[in-house]
């Protein structure tokens, strides 16, 4: 495996953060690492697709270009990484003995700490110069026009108008 065009960060990156379990010759993960080399990378990887996935739902285009936003980015890439290389070795965050990542769950525990992180830098990467255009829950919770059709009448939920004038 490789790293995907995408993928914010490298293994000798994960590596710094994570030196004990890096092969210390070469600064990095190899195919005698434990994590190997290649799980080190598509744990680079899934994290990146996650997170471009976040963003792309934000409405930013994806990739990333602002080399300050693809940094801030990549941060959270990395420390996420480097948690999981030492929940393999059975230490960290997401260490097996971990009860709260336990009950709900590897992804659903990274995906909080990836929406709550890009949720809270979106302005900052837009400020940056960051290209963001409109979410699609935007698109459709607000709209320029009233010429289109409403998404829900007044008769979806049972309610009907009545006229109590006295005419």
């Amino acid at each position: 495996m490789s790293l995907s065009a995408n993928a914010y960060g490298t293994t000798a990156k994960v590596a710094e953060l994570t030196p004990r379990y890096a092969d210390s010759s070469q600064l990095d993960f190899t195919n005698s690492t434990t994590p190997n080399l290649s799980a080190v990378e598509n744990m680079l990887n899934r994290l990146s697709a996650m997170a471009n996935s976040h963003l792309a739902g934000l409405g930013f285009d994806i990739p990333l270009t602002q080399a300050d936003a693809v940094l801030t980015v990549e941060h959270i890439v990395l420390e996420l990484a480097a948690q999981m290389v030492e929940g393999v070795r059975g230490s960290g965050r997401y260490a097996p003995g971990n009860k709260a990542i336990a009950a709900r769950g590897l992804i659903a525990s990274v995906n909080d700490d990836l929406t709550a992180y890009l949720e809270g830098i979106a302005v900052g990467l837009e400020e940056m110069g960051e290209p963001r255009g409109d979410s699609l829950l935007a698109r459709v919770a607000y709209r320029s026009d009233d010429e289109s059709f409403p998404l829900f009448q007044r008769t979806a939920f049972g309610n009907a108008f009545i006229d109590w004038s006295d005419d």
